[in-house]
């Protein structure tokens, strides 16, 4: 059983607290990781988001800055003028995220009927801490989103997500857990028995 006091600590820090990083680590590490990748890039002569994982890093750091579908032209230009993504990106990447807002259920998440905490923490009575990509409150109904951007489905990810909504649950709240595969324009559903 989980104490009543720590369980509504804990529901006040995911509803209070949002995970904020740092822009200038941000932009920091996606020049070091660009440059790391240079020579690569150069060699096979292709524009970095040919890489698949780099692609994968670019679009999940735009989805956390974008709220609502109406965000991202803002989000391009913040990540274009810290040097982040290039112009020639810059299409690429609006194109796969209008393909992105696309999917149903995706269209709702981002529509501004929630209460958007973006790489939230979920905190245990045991103190581990927890970040899922997206959480997002509409009254005691908490929806869990995590972002998946390689080309597999894997189960491991349900057990994860279902572990999410677990710890949700255990604060009161009534969660649901998807998991969004972006280059797959698919969600699935995860049902909360799931356990690691």
């Amino acid at each position: 059983t989980v104490d009543t006091r720590e369980s509504k600590s804990n529901a006040e820090r995911l509803i209070q607290d949002e995970y904020i990083s740092d822009k200038i680590d941000k932009v920091e590490s996606r020049l070091k990781l660009r440059f790391e990748n240079q020579d690569h890039w150069e060699i096979v002569n292709e524009s970095p988001l040919q890489s698949q994982r780099l692609f994968g890093n670019i679009m999940h750091e735009l989805l956390e800055h974008i709220t609502t579908k109406e965000d991202i032209e803002q989000a391009l230009h913040e990540f274009l003028s810290q040097g982040i993504i290039t112009e020639k990106e810059v299409e690429t990447l609006r194109s796969q995220l209008q393909e992105f807002f696309k999917i149903p259920e995706t269209e709702d998440w981002f529509s501004g009927n929630y209460r958007v905490l973006r790489e939230a923490e979920i905190i245990t009575p045991q103190g581990m801490t927890y970040r899922p990509d997206r959480v997002m409150l509409q009254g005691e109904r908490v929806v869990i989103v995590d972002y998946k951007f390689g080309t597999h489905e894997e189960s491991v990810y349900h057990k994860q997500v279902s572990n999410y909504m677990e710890l949700v649950k255990q604060m009161g709240y009534h969660p649901e857990g998807y998991i969004c595969y972006a280059m797959l324009n698919k969600v699935e559903k995860v049902e909360p028995h799931i356990k690691f």
